[in-house]
């Protein structure tokens, strides 16, 4: 009796005591093996495991690498072949050497100034075939800095041979080279460098070590992972701190741990330094799924779970007992509590036992009385809010998932107000090179239009304003909103139209001597029959090529500036059409030959009578013709069609090559955009032949567009309003 009237912490402690010596008994020795078997210690062993994986595969690639960097250093005839610049001998010795060694993926020859001379590489992928390789393409490895202790001849503690990650400036991928001198008569002539692809490397890492590995730069950033085979998104999900790197050398027997989500499941990860040739030059961390870690301790658990049951099944049955005395009290809590959060914060209890319930009311008054005071503050700050807003020189818009506005600040609401009683225009952009947009009149309208990729412009009066939206992104990544900055760019517009005229002018500058020039080297052409050899004359014909070709970007720019100012002139004239689309088709059908592609032209009327500017209008079939037959293959095909549809000229130009993937579609027609494939990535160009193919046909009153398939081709056609008979 004397227990039950005294405090409820002696009514519930005392009756769990013999209960937990009971369990805590049994259970030590499980909890203390579940202890000693910790995800800590599991990770721990884990890590020196692959540490020594790592350490083992790299030592075996680097010796690997040195066998094959001896075996093209000293084959007899290498030196001489690479001094006297013999190619076929340098490639007759390298291919065995690559075809007996397929585990390497670059070849790579230097002379003693660090420019490539020789460079044979291995497509990565499966298939590991060679490509053709290269001589002497001017690059440059001087600044490498294994490149460059070679041709000051430094040696270190393991010799005069090193060993870095680098990424090939001919290859898009990461290699880890070993790199040695290549003598003659005790002379340097050059340096070898011998590579493999860094994925590879990480793929025997992890099959060995059975965990996910990944490679940091000194400052975090990703150099090769194995999650998801190396994704550049799943890249920025493993980005360790800069700090952890400084960490990791000053406490290298401590292992350093993080955690990271990829693709919805959970890994524990730890770190360590990673070095090549006795140097840290980064880190490593090893991946293990925390499902992996933890599965030790299940069947422990399962038995620890059981004990705990019985254990839980006593607790109730002797809490049922204790809980009839301590309900009262927490009747009068819930009550206050319930009341509280209706906003009556001035409410307190009246509950003053001295027990653990009684110590609980005072607190929760103290509670009740803190809540209050924060409101008041958080009121407070809302106020600070909402006069920053409105000292924001910018317009600031808050809307709801509906796009309503829910909260503006003066700034705004003055822009908006502008808006209901003017016209709105979106200012010109590169999809809209004649500034050609339905007016809007509905400020609704207006927010409906602007997306969360790309500001929009518009003008208002004198000025010309830029509106931004970005997503309010709540806790559990849903969108509730969003928010609009508008802001005034009057400066800034005018400093692009400067930068334009400026472009424009200096660009009629540089015609200016080079006309005369371009007429001299016609004129030396004309009457130089005779008087000069045929190496003479391909010097000239290449300087005329040339410059016919530095005149036609120059023209390319004027124009490009003056499609920006929508100041673009056309020498208008009378013509066929059909004529000027059948020199063109002549033109082209010899170039397309010589790149083994099929060109037919199918020209279905005689006679499309058109008023325009030829020039330009040839300049946009060589455009989209130069376009179908760079991006083909050999055996491929173009078709040329040229129809009257309605009171228009229609030209189709349909290809057989790459195709442009789906999500360069929408920017293909803006300045400087390339669509790039795999395959022709070392092609030239500027990307401003469908941009200027588009202002032309639309200066023209016509229209241009295209459909196209990845790996099936493409099809450009554009109209041109035809002139009447009359």
């Amino acid at each position: 009796m004397k227990l039950l009237k005294s405090s409820i912490r002696t009514k519930i402690i005392f009756p769990y005591i013999l209960l937990t010596l009971v369990v805590g008994m049994a259970g030590a020795y499980i909890v203390t093996r579940l202890i000693f078997d910790s995800v800590e210690e599991r990770l721990d062993n884990q890590l020196l495991a692959a540490s020594k994986v790592t350490a083992d595969t790299i030592l075996t690639q680097e010796d690997e690498r040195l066998m094959v960097l001896r075996q093209v250093s000293k084959t007899i005839g290498m030196p001489q072949a690479l001094k006297a610049r013999d190619y076929a001998e340098i490639e007759a010795i390298t291919l065995p050497i690559a075809a007996n060694n397929p585990q390497m993926d670059s070849f790579i020859l230097l002379d003693a100034q660090g420019a490539e001379i020789f460079n044979l590489k291995r497509y990565s992928g499966d298939d590991k075939t060679l490509a053709e390789p290269k001589f002497a393409s001017g690059s440059s490895f001087a600044g490498w800095p294994i490149v460059e202790k070679i041709l000051k001849g430094d040696f270190d503690s393991y010799g005069n041979k090193f060993t870095v990650l680098a990424k090939n400036p001919e290859q898009d991928a990461v290699l880890m080279y070993t790199a040695g001198p290549l003598w003659l008569d005790d002379q340097l002539i050059g340096v070898v460098l011998i590579g493999q692809y860094l994925q590879n490397t990480l793929q025997e890492m992890k099959l060995k070590a059975q965990s996910e590995i990944t490679l940091y730069e000194p400052t975090g950033g990703v150099i090769g992972t194995t999650f998801a085979s190396g994704q550049e998104d799943i890249k920025s999900l493993l980005r360790s701190p800069a700090t952890l790197y400084d960490q990791i050398l000053q406490d290298p027997d401590t292992v350093q741990k993080g955690t990271a989500r990829i693709l919805g499941q959970d890994y524990q990860l730890a770190f360590a330094p990673l070095k090549l040739r006795g140097q840290p030059t980064g880190s490593y961390s090893v991946g293990l799924p925390s499902e992996f870690v933890v599965k030790a301790g299940e069947d422990g658990r399962n038995i620890f779970t059981l004990l705990v049951f019985f254990a839980i099944v006593t607790l109730l049955i002797i809490g049922f007992i204790v809980t009839q005395q301590i309900l009262k009290p927490i009747a009068k809590l819930i009550s206050a509590t319930d009341a509280i959060a209706g906003g009556n914060l001035d409410l307190r209890t009246d509950i003053s036992s001295g027990d653990e319930i009684g110590h609980l009311a005072t607190s929760f008054n103290h509670m009740t009385g803190e809540l209050q005071q924060r409101t008041e503050e958080l009121e407070e700050e809302s106020s600070k809010v909402k006069a920053i807003l409105s000292s924001i020189a910018d317009g600031v818009i808050v809307l709801d998932k509906k796009r309503q506005i829910t909260q503006e600040n003066p700034a705004a609401e003055k822009i908006l107000s502008d808006l209901k009683n003017a016209a709105l225009h979106k200012a010109p952009s590169d999809e809209d090179v004649n500034g050609k947009q339905p007016d809007l009149d509905s400020v609704a309208a207006f927010l409906q239009e602007i997306g969360f990729d790309e500001a929009t412009r518009f003008t208002l009066g004198d000025h010309s304003y830029s509106a931004l939206a970005a997503p309010v992104v709540t806790q559990d990544q849903q969108i509730s909103g969003s928010v609009v900055v508008l802001r005034d760019i009057t400066l800034e517009v005018e400093s692009e139209q400067l930068k334009n005229k400026f472009i424009e002018s200096i660009s009629h500058e540089l015609l200016t001597p080079l006309v005369p020039i371009k007429g001299y080297m016609d004129l030396l052409l004309m009457t130089s029959a005779g008087q000069l050899n045929e190496q003479q004359l391909g010097f000239i014909k290449k300087s005329a090529q040339n410059l016919d070709d530095l005149h036609n970007l120059i023209s390319t720019l004027i124009d490009v500036t003056q499609i920006e100012t929508g100041a673009l002139g056309l020498d208008r004239e009378d013509f066929n059409f059909s004529d000027l689309v059948e020199e063109a088709v002549e033109y082209w059908k010899p170039i397309m030959a010589d790149k083994k592609i099929t060109f037919k032209a199918h020209i279905q009327t005689a006679n499309l009578p058109v008023n325009g500017d030829m020039k330009r209008l040839k300049r946009v079939l060589s455009y989209l013709l130069d376009n179908a037959s760079t991006y083909n293959r050999p055996g491929g095909a173009v078709d040329l069609y040229l129809k009257q549809e309605n009171d228009n000229a229609r030209v189709d130009i349909v290809d057989t090559g790459v195709g442009i993937a789906e999500e360069a579609h929408k920017h293909l027609f803006t300045r400087f955009m390339r669509a790039l494939h795999e395959d022709f990535y070392e092609t030239r160009g500027a990307g401003l032949g469908l941009y200027m193919s588009k202002g032309i046909i639309t200066q023209h009153g016509g229209n241009i567009d295209f459909k196209s398939t990845v790996n099936q081709g493409s099809t450009f056609y554009f109209v041109l309003p035809l002139t009447s008979d009359e």
